[in-house]
C-alpha cells in the first residue's frame, strides 16, 4: 500500500494475472465452497453494505445446503446513525429476497 500510495507502484506479486500464481476465478471459488453443503457447518457470509450485490454469492443456497447461514454485514458503522440497525437489517433481507437467496 505504501509503495502504491507514495510511488504509484505495486509489486508484481500483488498484480492479478502478472505472476505465475493461479487466479481464483469465480467458478473455482464456487467449486471450492460447494462441498460445504455435504458437511455439517454454520455458513457465515460476509457482505459489504456498500457493494451488496457484488459481495453476496447468488449460489449461497446451493453452497449452504441444509446448513444454517449467518449474514454478517460489513461497514454498518458507515451508515447514517438515523438509519438504525432494524432498518439496515430490513434492507439486507429485502436485497437477499430480491436476489433469490433464501437460506437465511
Amino acid at each position: 500500500c505504501h509503495g502504491l500510495q507514495n510511488f504509484g507502484e505495486a509489486p508484481e506479486s500483488l498484480r492479478p494475472g502478472w505472476t505465475e500464481e493461479p487466479l481464483l476465478s469465480q467458478e473455482k471459488f464456487r467449486d471450492l465452497l460447494l462441498p460445504l453443503r455435504e458437511k455439517p457447518a454454520v455458513i457465515i457470509a460476509l457482505v459489504d453494505l456498500f457493494d451488496f450485490s457484488g459481495s453476496i454469492l447468488p449460489e449461497l443456497d446451493a453452497i449452504a445446503g441444509d446448513n444454517p447461514v449467518i449474514i454478517a454485514a460489513n461497514k454498518a458503522d458507515l451508515l447514517p446513525s438515523k438509519m438504525g440497525q432494524t432498518r439496515a437489517e430490513s434492507w439486507v433481507r429485502r436485497e437477499l429476497e430480491y436476489l433469490g437467496v433464501r437460506s437465511i
